[in-house]
């Protein structure tokens, strides 16, 4: 089964090829690890973000297990609709859930349209359509709540280093 390996692309990875494993570098990991936590935190503070979000991907849209198909079409959704919307700005990262193991990206965005859903919280349908569940909550204006928000999104990078088509996190441009 290693074969299967040898015409993919990964990045910072040795493969062995006796016993068809294929490993990371410890010390690599950890510099890659903290060069993306640190440019997320980077461009959530250079950036005025108002929403953070989590967007939980329903198994009857996508299938879980390519968390790869998932990115893509999130990222061609909001390709999309940053044609007819173009004040929007995101950065995400992906995780799986410690009870559910369900796929779901933390977010921080502005730009998006949003509205009251019938639990009386703010949410949006590009997300709630095209993937799930979406939970979007208004980040404060002070110094101290971008900061912690931009925390909690790059958490995920180092806690699970998850790492979707060779990347840890998505942002716009």
């Amino acid at each position: 089964g290693w074969r299967k390996y040898l015409n993919r692309k990964v990045a910072l990875t040795k493969f062995d090829p006796v016993t068809g494993e294929i490993y990371q570098n410890p010390d690599n990991l950890r510099r890659a690890l903290g060069r993306a936590r640190k440019s997320v935190v980077d461009y959530a503070l250079c950036n005025d973000f108002e929403y953070f979000g989590t967007i939980t991907i329903d198994p009857k849209k996508y299938d879980v297990d390519r968390p790869d198909l998932v990115q893509k079409a999130i990222s061609a959704a909001l390709h999309s609709y940053q044609q007819t919307h173009p004040n929007l700005k995101y950065i995400y990262t992906a995780e799986y859930g410690k009870k559910t193991k369900r796929l779901h990206f933390h977010f921080l965005a502005s730009g998006l349209e949003t509205f009251i859903n019938e639990n009386g919280k703010p949410d949006c349908h590009l997300f709630r359509d095209n993937f799930g569940w979406c939970q979007i909550s208004k980040i404060g204006d002070t110094p101290e709540d971008k900061l912690y928000s931009s925390l909690y999104c790059s958490k995920y990078i180092s806690k699970q280093s998850i790492r979707v088509a060779h990347r840890y996190f998505f942002n716009s441009h």
